[in-house]
């Protein structure tokens, strides 16, 4: 009987998953986000934060940090992590869609 071989990053029912994972962390940090700063009390009259411009740099920042944690915990443990050499066409796409999510999120927030 052959082994079976184990499915990589380049199935299509794992992209989906990873995908998935994508959208459900960030709605879970923007509801994290929306109740750390409707508790904040601006002045006496106002209780929340109302400026989406804060939002989104305290959530990039949290992210940012987060990343950083991951980093310094795979150290750690024994397992750098080394990001692989992007070719021309790998790194067109990643700034494609790093431009992408700059406008999505620019757009999201003058809505």
């Amino acid at each position: 009987v052959p082994a079976r071989s184990s499915p990589g990053f380049d199935s299509l029912s794992t992209q989906a998953a990873l995908f998935i994972m994508y959208y459900m962390l960030q709605s879970g940090m923007s509801f994290y986000m929306k109740f750390v700063t409707a508790k904040l009390e601006v002045t006496k009259a106002l209780r929340g934060v109302p400026a989406s411009f804060l939002v989104t740099c305290v959530q990039q920042s949290v992210c940012f940090c987060l990343v950083l944690l991951l980093l310094i915990l795979s150290r750690v443990v024994g397992r750098p992590y080394a990001p692989k050499r992007l070719n021309r066409r790998e790194g067109l796409t990643v700034m494609a869609l790093g431009v992408g999510f700059s406008f999505n999120i620019g757009l999201n927030l003058f809505a």
